[in-house]
């Protein structure tokens, strides 16, 4: 199940948390791990895009560090959220 906590926010009761940080920019929170995800937002049709190939732990440089299972993960849960609060997501 899906809750907005605070503006912006969409928390899942599965524990994990989508940010949207502004026109470039999703924070991604699991546990005790935070993720950025680049992403652009849109106008019609798409209210916003997704780039997972850009996905990085917060505060690294080292893009490597997130292997290609957790990239599907979390841009299967931001898409589930998004749905959630009926935005249509592009995913490039």
């Amino acid at each position: 199940m899906f809750f907005i906590p605070r503006v912006n926010v969409i928390a899942s009761d599965e524990g994990f948390e989508v940010e949207i940080m502004g026109m470039t920019g999703i924070k991604y929170t699991e546990q005790d791990r935070v993720y950025f995800v680049d992403s652009e937002v849109l106008s019609d049709p798409y209210d916003i895009m997704i780039i997972p190939d850009y996905i990085t732990i917060w505060g690294s440089t080292d893009r490597s560090e997130v292997s290609s299972d957790e990239k599907d993960r979390i841009t299967n849960n931001i898409l589930r959220a998004f749905t959630f609060r009926q935005l249509k997501v592009l995913v490039r």
